[in-house]
């Protein structure tokens, strides 16, 4: 997914049941562990949750909130979910600098 630079968001993740492999509902934010990588970051940085930046959303599916500052680096911004019991779920995006007025191919897609 292409996502504006410095724009805060919501970001989806199905998660998965370890010993089944069926999604796993019923999670709240202290049962994960949520770690994120910026373009040029050698190591993740630990995304410290709030019961505010966690939300289920039916199914095995959640959203983590990502402030405008989390994703201020221009490039690919993985993220990794981890938590006893779950499959590890990962996501690769990636940041644009979107400039208003000039017309690009990102205008389009985002």
């Amino acid at each position: 997914m292409l996502i504006r630079k410095g724009h805060a968001r919501w970001l989806m993740y199905i998660i998965t049941d370890a010993t089944t492999g069926g999604r796993k509902t019923g999670l709240t934010y202290t049962d994960i562990t949520v770690k994120y990588k910026k373009e040029g970051q050698f190591t993740e940085t630990e995304k410290i949750l709030t019961g505010n930046d966690f939300r289920e959303i039916g199914n095995g599916k959640y959203e983590i909130f990502f402030t405008g500052d989390e994703l201020d680096t221009v490039g690919v911004f993985h993220t990794e979910i981890t938590g006893t019991g779950i499959e590890p779920a990962t996501r690769e995006d990636y940041i644009i600098d979107f400039v208003r007025g000039v017309p690009t191919i990102w205008e389009n897609l985002v």
